[in-house]
């Protein structure tokens, strides 16, 4: 395609002369103008790569023809020369200049210098032209990558979600008829019964007990794939942790004949603040695995000791050591990955999903602290694990359940009255058998509807509520509770959510719904002892400790002064390619984000959360192309993952998202009225 140059001279003479000269020496094309206003008319219909202009014209001189080239973002840096046979001061020249020209030639002229200097200004503008084709072409590759990274990342959150689905699926259809199996092989056991038989019981329960493992290891290692492993802090005490681990492997050890102890230079109580749960997870395994693969007459000893570290730290040791069959040195190397075992006859002798021990590195490196092994074939292993943790308070720590007596915790439930909401028949069986054993009165209802009618018309002390029930299920049932007691003044009566989904965000929703605790099925009698016992505790506290607690548990969040991240380098380099036309642009994008913000205020007042995804998402390009950096976050929340908040959550970052936009509306606005990028 030929470069368009363009002459402007009011002597029809002179532009003949001159199209004659280019068209000789160039291949170019050669349009031309006796007025101002016929040579702006040509600049609307075509990029010129050269204006030659003369000074003197009737009606619009050379200058103020140059001006209007240069406030057209097309023809902005369309170079211009003037030509002039009268003007040939230092003024006129210096006035060409600051009219946008890039040189000035008086007549007559060298026509081999102007020959030049036409070559040089159009291949200065085929070089810009090819410079923004190339930046086009970039700019569109990059769009087109960005919308196939989008469309992986959307397809990607869609397969996670799916896979998260159907984990919960799944964890709900084994763990309920599981919760059934291993509680009735409970039960059993407790009554009369010969020796087959209570070996038959054994290995039902150990079968059960194996299968509940493995599941439990699928669904932490599915959350460290998402990220998503749960952490909680709690104040407690390491020497006690440490004992009634050792006690609950106890009986185990003893069945195989293997000597189980521990050891520690501990003289005094150490409390830590950490997730208690994680850290009996991290020793439970590897205590589990030492008795496992150690022979009858073994030994086993958990060793572990303490250091006092600067900034309210302290540093743990643990140390596993057992005579058992040790590991082979080439295997050592994959025996931190996942599904890896020393060989695949373990697996048909010792069953597990090899996922143990790669589940408690990644929870020993959230604490930024390691793990290693030395083994010997036969002679035996020891592993290594090391820890920082936060040092903890001893007023905030609770009797860890296993020190009070299995009377004491009788006791303390005998005359309570329980409401269980359960729909399923084995579990209701289940329930009952194990609260026979319990001195107290229980009512159990089939579905949410029923037990809701229930607590009004008596009062109970604790409410176990299922979660997946028809009619009404437990979260929607929990919610009418907390209603019904606030609308008459009632003390919020504790309730336990009994739920067989053991994935990520389903605890989250049961405290949404009002539930105080969490049980996950399959439980065992005594957890569900344990469970309530510490409702029965933690409701007779003073109304004092009670608003404590609660105030060391929540915090005050305030979306509006959540300070908005703006980055205007976006805008200059907006500025830099169309000029004052983008304040223009930004008033568009304020009247969008006002609408915008309209919407979602009513979206989230009808809780239509279609249309609040639709509003965000519409928002999301916009305050990224501004450079509002946390708008632009908070939109692709609730563009493209509603389904992993919760509807208080929702609420909470629709009101921050509200927030961001109208602060945003204001930069913007602040923007336009002082001309910041004019400047």
């Amino acid at each position: 395609m030929k470069q368009k140059i363009l002459i402007v001279d009011d002597k029809p003479e002179n532009l003949f002369t001159l199209e004659d000269f280019i068209l000789e020496n160039l291949d170019v094309e050669v349009f031309k103008a006796e007025r101002g206003n016929d040579a702006l008319k040509l600049f609307l219909h075509h990029q010129f790569s050269l204006a030659i202009l003369d000074v003197q014209m009737p009606e619009m001189d050379g200058y103020e023809l140059a001006k209007y080239i240069r406030i057209r973002n097309e023809s902005r840096s369309t170079p211009i020369i003037f030509l002039s046979a009268v003007y040939s001061d230092d003024f006129h020249v210096f006035k060409g200049y600051d009219s946008g020209g890039v040189d000035f030639i008086t007549k007559p002229f060298n026509p081999q210098l102007l020959l030049n200097k036409i070559r040089f200004f159009i291949r200065l503008k085929a070089e810009e032209i090819k410079r923004k084709q190339i930046e086009n072409n970039l700019a569109e590759l990059v769009r087109e990558r960005t919308e196939e990274l989008e469309k992986a990342k959307f397809q990607a959150e869609e397969a996670n979600r799916a896979k998260s689905n159907f984990l919960a699926t799944m964890s709900h259809e084994i763990r309920t008829p599981m919760h059934a199996v291993l509680g009735m092989a409970d039960l059993l056991k407790s009554t009369k019964i010969n020796k087959v038989q209570t070996e038959y019981i054994k290995t039902i329960h150990q079968a059960g007990e194996l299968l509940l493992s493995i599941i439990n290891d699928i669904l932490d290692f599915s959350k460290i794939e998402a990220g998503k492993l749960e952490f909680e802090k709690t104040d407690f005490e390491l020497l006690e942790l440490v004992k009634g681990i050792i006690n609950l492997y106890d009986g185990k050890a003893s069945e195989k004949g293997i000597f189980l102890e521990y050891k520690t230079n501990i003289r005094k109580p150490i409390y830590v603040l950490a997730d208690s749960v994680r850290i009996k997870q991290i020793l439970n395994n590897l205590i589990n695995n030492a008795i496992k693969f150690t022979d009858p007459n073994g030994k086993v000893i958990l060793q572990f000791k303490v250091k006092e570290l600067p900034n309210e730290k302290i540093n743990v040791r643990f140390r596993v050591v057992d005579n058992g069959k040790g590991i082979d040195p080439q295997k050592k190397k994959i025996l931190f990955q996942p599904f890896a075992q020393e060989d695949n006859t373990i697996t048909r002798r010792y069953g597990g999903s090899g996922l143990g021990l790669s589940i408690i590195k990644n929870i020993i490196e959230k604490y930024n602290g390691s793990i290693s092994v030395k083994s010997k074939l036969n002679e035996g292993s020891i592993f290594f694990v090391n820890l920082t943790l936060d040092k903890g308070d001893e007023k905030n720590c609770t009797q860890l359940s296993y020190l009070v007596s299995e009377k004491q915790k009788t006791n303390i439930l005998a005359n309570s009255k329980i409401l269980v909401a359960e729909d399923g028949k084995f579990n209701q069986i289940l329930i009952k058998e194990m609260f026979s054993k319990i001195k107290c009165s229980f009512t159990i209802s089939e579905n949410g509807e029923i037990a809701l009618n229930e607590f009004k018309k008596n009062k109970y002390d604790i409410v176990l509520m299922d979660c997946q029930m028809p009619v009404m299920d437990g979260y929607e049932a929990a919610t009418q509770i907390r209603k019904y007691e606030q609308d008459n003044n009632l003390t919020a009566t504790p309730i336990i959510a009994l739920t067989a989904n053991a994935i990520k965000g389903n605890k989250r929703r049961c405290l949404s719904a009002g539930m105080n605790y969490f049980l996950s099925k399959p439980f065992k009698k005594q957890e569900l002892i344990e469970k309530l016992t510490f409702c029965i505790q933690n409701t007779n506290i003073s109304p004092e400790e009670k608003e404590q607690k609660e105030n060391e548990k929540f915090y005050e969040y305030e979306p509006d002064k959540i300070e908005l991240l703006f980055d205007i380098n976006p805008l200059k380099i907006l500025y830099n390619d169309v000029g004052d036309e983008i304040y223009n642009l930004l008033e568009s994008f304020t009247d969008q984000a006002k609408e915008s913000k309209k919407g979602i205020e009513i979206a989230v007042k009808n809780s239509d959360y279609s249309d609040l995804s639709k509003y965000c998402h519409a928002l999301k390009g916009c305050s990224s192309y501004i450079g509002a950096i946390n708008l632009t976050e908070s939109c692709d929340i609730l563009a493209h993952k509603l389904s992993d908040l919760t509807k208080d959550d929702i609420k909470l970052k629709a009101k921050e998202t509200l927030s961001l936009i109208q602060k945003t509306i204001n930069k913007i606005e602040e923007i336009i009225n002082n001309k910041t990028l004019s400047q």
